[in-house]
């Protein structure tokens, strides 16, 4: 139990990792789509931008929750197995 509480640690691990990285370096703010919205008076039309940005960073944040979320799963195998000898 103890060698799969491992892996499943290491699964969360890599998940978190890439999730990371999308996120730091997959993701460009001064990328077009992100600047460029088409608002002629600054209250007059609805900006675009924010809900573009914040939508390209949802599946590399989820991608680190849940690869947090396997990281505690594998943690909590491994107390079981340290307590049950296993």
């Amino acid at each position: 139990m103890q060698t799969a509480a491992l892996i499943i640690t290491l699964v969360g691990l890599i998940a978190s990792l890439c999730g990371a990285v999308w996120l730091q370096w997959g993701i460009k703010p001064d990328d077009q789509r992100f600047t460029e919205d088409g608002m002629l008076y600054p209250g007059r039309q609805a900006s675009r931008v924010l809900p573009k940005y914040i939508k390209a960073q949802q599946s590399p944040t989820l991608l680190v929750v849940v690869g947090g979320g396997i990281q505690i799963l594998g943690g909590v195998f491994a107390v079981i197995s340290h307590f049950t000898g296993g």
